[in-house]
């Protein structure tokens, strides 16, 4: 017998020709959570399968899927929570399809208009990738027919089956009078959701955990801060921001879709390169808020979970849990943001529950207390970034083509102070402190 180590996708039942050739020209080999899946989704088997962000668990059900739909005919229907991630789904699936096995994807997603998707739907494709909402839509405008679906994949489980979803996926699982496989991925799932939910949706299932080697993950450093006084809370974000600011990009989480705003607003006014997402974002500017976070032409960017899923960006540096989660399953969610491709990375969380600080701490025992500097040293700090940056200036001095301009523009200020350079020295100071807005935050607050 082989040990995992040997194992291919052919002995996991991966045997269409095209498949195989596929997978050995990517040179793809199979990861545990692919191992553990995917005979029991080619047995017809109702999974759960509990696996971490980026273990492979995609290809867990694409490939039995398409290699079911390779032998034949059937429908199928896989629910993601955002736009991104059904597109990211549908992109997977085209690696492994041609034109030759005539299998046809519609991806059902609002935010876009109607005439494209009604287009691929009238061609009956075999796949049907979508957001709860838009497939609502189409089935109650019968733009949809469902009845024959033979397998039913929910993606992203834990947020699609918390109480906001619960109820689209009952309508969507009510409108399906085939008998169904039906195959959950997350990479966490509370137990109330077991309880409350997939208990009651699945009457049999076999659960499959493959280890969470994230939980774990030595490179991401964890820390708290104590929040005594929400008054306070922007002012400490201010500062946590200005002392993490060479890690480079940063995302903020908040449990509510107007925190989203009025913090990124907030930030914008300070001067910081900002912006938002949130589940009320059209999907043109919430496309290009992502690339641009992706290319650091953003370098914050403020976020609820939901909103949050399907970003996959290697680059995010630093968490900051603006707003504690209501669960560790959450906040392990969070914080794997960073510390990606090998990078290392940080995450700051905001406490003021400390019932979930002993929950985190219980879990992970490395997470330290940080304390954040008062308004002097801020103000230090603010002080020796203006001078670093005046530095910078007088050294690219021998290349600014506009000298004698600025020449002329002192000679006339010197006018005004008596020609003591010490004073227009001083007063041009005062006027950068002035126009600086985190210097006025701390120096008011001072």
């Amino acid at each position: 017998m082989k040990n995992n180590n040997n194992l291919s996708f052919n002995d996991l039942g991966i045997n269409n020709k095209f498949l195989i050739d596929k997978i050995n020209n990517l040179n793809y080999k199979p990861f545990p959570v692919q191992i553990k899946c995917i005979p029991e989704i080619l047995n017809n088997i109702n999974i759960v399968g509990i696996a971490n962000t980026g273990s492979g668990k995609t290809l867990s059900f694409v490939l039995p899927i398409l290699e079911i739909l390779y032998n034949k005919n059937i429908n199928i229907i896989i629910l993601e929570p955002t736009r991104e991630l059904s597109l990211q789904v549908e992109k997977v699936f085209k690696i492994f399809i041609n034109d030759i096995n005539k299998i046809k994807i519609a991806n059902l997603y609002g935010g876009v208009g109607y005439t494209n998707q009604l287009e691929i739907l009238k061609k009956n494709p075999q796949i049907i990738i979508g957001t709860p909402g838009r497939i609502i839509d189409h089935i109650k405008k019968k733009n949809l027919n469902i009845n024959n679906i033979s397998i039913v994949v929910i993606d992203e489980s834990d947020e699609m089956l918390k109480m906001g979803f619960i109820n689209d996926i009952k309508f969507i699982l009510s409108n399906i009078k085939n008998k169904y496989q039906i195959i959950l991925f997350s990479a966490t799932m509370p137990n109330y959701i077991y309880t409350n939910i997939i208990d009651k949706i699945i009457k049999k299932y076999k659960k499959i955990t493959v280890e969470n080697k994230f939980d774990i993950k030595p490179n991401i450093k964890q820390e708290y801060c104590i929040i005594n006084n929400d008054n306070n809370k922007n002012l400490i974000l201010t500062k946590m921001i200005e002392i993490n600011k060479n890690l480079g990009s940063i995302i903020i989480f908040v449990n509510r879709k107007i925190s989203t705003i009025e913090l990124s607003n907030y930030l914008k006014n300070l001067g910081y390169n900002t912006s938002y997402l949130n589940g009320d974002l059209i999907q043109k500017i919430r496309e290009r808020t992502i690339e641009l976070f992706k290319k650091s032409k953003i370098d914050i960017l403020v976020a609820t979970d939901i909103a949050s899923r399907g970003i996959d960006i290697d680059n995010i540096n630093l968490v900051i849990n603006y707003d504690s989660p209501n669960n560790l399953e959450t906040y392990i969610h969070r914080i794997g943001r960073t510390g990606r491709a090998g990078r290392s990375g940080k995450s700051i969380i905001f406490i003021k529950n400390i019932k979930f600080l002993k929950i985190i701490n219980k879990k992970f025992n490395n997470i330290n207390k940080i304390n954040y500097p008062n308004n002097k040293i801020m103000i230090e700090i603010i002080f020796n970034k203006i001078t670093d940056d005046i530095k910078n200036q007088y050294l690219k001095l021998e290349y600014e083509k506009n000298i004698n301009y600025y020449n002329n523009i002192i000679k006339k200020l010197l006018c005004f102070t008596d020609n003591n350079i010490n004073k227009l020295s001083i007063i041009l100071f005062k006027l950068i402190q002035n126009n600086n807005k985190l210097y006025n935050l701390f120096i008011n607050k001072n």
